[in-house]
């Protein structure tokens, strides 16, 4: 069960920065059962994921649960007014204004049964995304990268539909591009350090059969719930496809 909830947060003007993504984790830990958080710790893969957007005037929280053992916790958030920031000494007012529930194998039916004919799509990285590998992060998008990140991603999370396959990787890799971008480096700064990650605007051109298409165009809706890349359940990674400039 995939659960997203969003919430307009009243930060004042010297907290409206990704880098207080950390602090915001910090928050929904001590909101969540003591429980869940220490079985939390122990996963390979965080179900839990939270960033901030900011559309213009507004500043929207966004906190995710991929699994339904952080889902059902999530849910009974849906009546928060207000929070505290410790580390900014600081109460601030919210109020959800969406709330999307879904179960996994609907959300896989619904993507791969519907006619849907884009082969061209922006995504917004809408925070700092990077890759870990090697102990250095890796600040340039790259197809395999991000389509691994999600495909494993979306496999620790799934009881029952398994997409990762080194074979598939291969094909995505060889059919999925990169044919423009608009992109920036940026530091997300946490406690003690920061790390370096691109964001801005991508544009993916896919080709191949109907189905692949669908396949791939399953894992990028999914990387609007599970973000891409390295720390994000503390506010990196975070993507949203820019319909303005979806193609067919």
């Amino acid at each position: 069960m995939i659960t997203k909830l969003k919430y307009k947060i009243n930060l004042p003007k010297s907290l409206r920065t990704q880098n207080i993504g950390s602090s915001l984790h910090g928050v929904l830990m001590e909101l969540l059962p003591s429980e869940l958080v220490e079985r939390l710790h122990t996963l390979t893969y965080n179900p839990l994921r939270q960033r901030l957007l900011f559309e213009k005037e507004e500043v929207i929280w966004e906190i995710v649960g991929l699994h339904k053992i952080i889902s059902e916790a999530l849910i009974k958030l849906d009546n928060l007014t207000e929070i505290t920031i410790k580390q900014a000494k600081t109460t601030v007012s919210l109020a959800l204004f969406t709330k999307e529930v879904i179960k996994l194998d609907d959300f896989v039916s619904q993507e791969m049964t519907h006619e849907n004919g884009s082969r061209i799509i922006s995504l917004d990285f809408t925070s700092p995304t990077s890759f870990k590998s090697n102990g250095y992060y890796d600040i340039f998008p790259d197809i395999r990268k991000i389509f691994r990140s999600l495909m494993m991603n979306f496999d620790f999370f799934s009881e029952t539909i398994k997409v990762y396959d080194y074979e598939v990787l291969d094909y995505i890799e060889e059919k999925v591009h990169i044919i423009s971008y608009k992109l920036m480096t940026k530091n997300f700064h946490l406690e003690k350090i920061k790390v370096k990650g691109f964001q801005g605007q991508i544009t993916l051109k896919i080709t191949g059969a109907n189905q692949f298409v669908k396949l791939v165009l399953l894992m990028i809706k999914y990387a609007t719930f599970a973000g891409v890349g390295t720390k994000t359940s503390l506010g990196m990674g975070g993507v949203s496809i820019n319909e303005g400039h979806r193609l067919r």
